[in-house]
């Protein structure tokens, strides 16, 4: 993309064998159309699309993007000769205008219903965090700042965010791990107490941590929530538990590093660098209980599923105690990884987030995909939690506000019908579904 005025490049979007583009009216936004897919991209953020949809071996001219109506157009037709039928696409969520440009983790409570973002604001020295319900986004609560004072080596954050919430949501554990490359890693943590709103501990655990140098990755509860497991940096380091009762460090477990996974009974603990260690014996599991290095993992609440993702894209379902894989419900794709997971109560659905903002349900007994991928914000997916009942799913991104999508299929059937304002007759239905039995599909539909 060019500045006509001063002729200078200003960003550059990857996609292949494009055969037609356009921007919307403001510029904002531009849309893309090759061989195979349509990608909507934000214009100030050009490193990655907010929005793709698969072609089904169909050419494309005529682009048209509305921000404001929410969709892109296009005339649909064979290659090799002129389009025919005109498409509309939704968009969902991808035009949305409360983007920001700072970065956001987040995290849910176990039971979706508390949310905690942390913002790094490494400009002015501190760390900022901010904890609500989280069926009300813009209702929440600004905790005490943690400091972020490390000393700037190199272009990469100097500050990384950790927070954690114990089994039962009424406790955050949260903190900010400070660079510091040539010393022993620096750690600020407080414990917060949800219901009254107030910091209850901060323990001192620098005596916890010894060698050199890495990254402190990772936060969780331990057993029974009476520890903190606090894990450096994948495939450096070690694993360090602290009695949050006595306020002194537990034991250390040498080669064990990564983001934190502990089953739910508090018997196992995972990490993305492969590690499985049973506890509480603290004894390392063998090799044939790895499942291998991950981007994301989490439990069932029943504890009798492990979910994996990795920087493929590839996502594979464990059971709970390591013994074997169970299935892959999703084999990978180039260019995104997973970036969140969750399951719902009762395990049976998993919820799976991309980087590049795709959320994807699968069913965990079938191993199928459920529907297609949710029309999000298309922004990198930090945190996913479901409702008591799995009837919505809360997903939270690293730019844009948090957001509810209802999973009830007669909410995902209104839009459509609101769009077609009728929906199949006795007569399609008999041409089309032969043998099922007749269902009304809209309300109001008439029935010749």
């Amino acid at each position: 993309m060019w500045d006509i005025r001063s002729g200078e490049e200003v960003a550059a979007f990857r996609a292949d064998a494009v055969q037609t583009l356009a921007f919307s009216e403001d510029g904002a936004f531009l849309a893309t159309a090759g061989n195979d897919e349509i990608l909507l991209w934000r214009t100030d953020m050009p490193h990655m699309p907010v929005f793709r949809h698969v072609l089904p071996a169909e050419a494309v001219s005529d682009l048209r993007v509305d921000a404001e109506e929410g969709w892109i157009r296009y005339v649909s037709g064979t290659r090799g000769a002129w389009g025919s039928v005109v498409r509309t696409l939704d968009v969902g969520d991808a035009f949305t205008d409360d983007w920001r440009d700072d970065d956001t983790e987040a995290r849910f409570s176990p039971d979706g219903r508390t949310l905690v973002t942390s913002r790094n604001m490494e400009a002015a020295g501190r760390v900022r965090f901010r904890i609500g319900d989280a069926r009300e986004p813009g209702r929440t609560v600004e905790l005490p700042e943690m400091p972020c004072r490390a000393e700037r080596k190199t272009s990469a954050p100097r500050c990384l965010a950790l927070m954690a919430f114990s089994s039962d949501g009424r406790t955050l554990a949260y903190g900010v791990s400070e660079q510091r490359p040539t010393a022993h890693p620096l750690l600020h943590v407080s414990l917060w107490d949800v219901a009254r709103r107030r910091v209850t501990a901060s323990p001192r655990l620098k005596e916890a941590f010894t060698g050199g140098g890495n990254w402190l990755a990772s936060l969780a509860f331990g057993p029974r929530d009476a520890s903190l497991i606090i894990a450096q940096a994948p495939f450096a380091g070690a694993t360090h538990i602290w009695d949050l009762r006595r306020h002194t460090p537990v034991t250390t477990l040498p080669g064990v590093n990564g983001t934190l996974a502990l089953r739910p009974d508090g018997r196992l603990l995972v990490t993305s660098s492969g590690q499985a260690v049973a506890l509480p014996a603290r004894r390392k599991l063998s090799g044939a209980h790895s499942p291998g290095s991950t981007a994301a993992l989490t439990f069932s609440p029943d504890g009798r599923y492990l979910a994996i993702g990795d920087a493929s894209g590839r996502t594979v379902l464990w059971n709970g105690d390591l013994e074997q894989q169970v299935g892959v419900l999703s084999a990978g794709a180039a260019d995104r990884f997973v970036s969140a997971l969750a399951f719902s109560s009762d395990g049976g659905t998993l919820a799976v987030g991309f980087e590049d903002g795709a959320v994807r349900l699968f069913d965990t007994a079938t191993r199928q995909r459920i529907g297609g991928p949710l029309l999000t914000a298309g922004d990198t997916v930090r945190a996913l939690a479901f409702s008591a009942d799995g009837s919505r799913l809360r997903v939270a991104g690293e730019h844009t506000q948090p957001r509810t999508y209802d999973l009830a299929p007669g909410q995902a059937a209104a839009p459509l019908c609101d769009r077609v304002t009728d929906g199949l007759s006795r007569e399609e239905w008999r041409r089309h579904l032969p043998d099922l039995p007749y269902q009304e599909t809209c309300e109001g539909t008439s029935t010749g």
